[in-house]
């Protein structure tokens, strides 16, 4: 009795190991979709510019030395030109490095490398912060890409940040200009591609386990048990 027991609470336990595999492995493939489906978009919108900077002629210049990095604080009641702290760096090759120090506590921070588009890489932040590209496109590899003016980069922590305390930042910069915008879309697109190889993968492993036989007994479970949840 205690071996069968045992055995209906093992196949009830993988039962819902494999629904929990299931609902992961569902979450995935929607973050993919999304993320592959916004690196298609952004290297659609790199190659309708380039055109543009084709037919204008444009010609590529160097970096321009010295830059102005800004970092913008805010503590709840939105960015304003009134709380930044800049500061005019030099950089040594492509490598840019600042220390600014925040006047004020905060709740959210905002860097602007710059005022033009550009390719952010290395970028390390000490002490280490949670790091998004507002409006351009993080890789994987690490590589923020912004193809607009006006680059922003979103920093947060939990607690917020503190009157007096010093954000030590360095990363390495490129200007996007037409002769580098080739490059840049070979590099999304080998990103995508590979995004779309992993998206294929899960999407064959969610198709098996759901042409399994065992996800086909534990339908009625299943069923049972989410009219249960609606229920309580």
């Amino acid at each position: 009795m205690n071996q069968d027991m045992d055995s209906s609470f093992l196949e009830e336990f993988d039962h819902e190991a494999q629904h929990i595999e299931y609902e992961q492995a569902l979450q995935k493939i929607k973050e993919l979709e999304a993320y592959v489906d916004a690196l298609a978009k952004h290297s659609l919108s790199l190659e309708k510019k380039l055109l543009v900077a084709e037919e204008n002629d444009e010609v590529s210049a160097p970096i321009a030395c010295p830059m102005c990095i800004a970092l913008f604080y805010e503590n709840g009641y939105g960015l304003s030109e009134e709380q930044v702290v800049k500061e005019t760096v030099t950089p040594k090759g492509d490598l840019f490095t600042a220390v600014l120090k925040l006047p004020e506590d905060a709740a959210y921070l905002r860097l602007d490398p710059g005022d033009d588009p550009c390719v952010i890489r290395n970028l390390i932040i000490d002490p280490p912060l949670e790091m998004s590209a507002e409006n351009g496109i993080a890789l994987d590899s690490g590589i923020m890409v912004f193809d607009v003016s006006d680059p922003n980069i979103g920093l947060k922590r939990e607690g917020g940040f503190h009157a007096g305390e010093k954000i030590t930042l360095s990363f390495e910069y490129e200007r996007l200009f037409q002769d580098q915008q080739n490059s840049l879309i070979g590099m999304l697109a080998t990103d995508c591609q590979a995004e779309s190889r992993e998206l294929h993968a899960l999407q064959q492993e969610l198709g098996a386990i759901c042409t399994s036989k065992s996800w086909k007994i534990t339908h009625p479970i299943r069923t049972l048990k989410r009219l249960l949840q609606h229920r309580a």
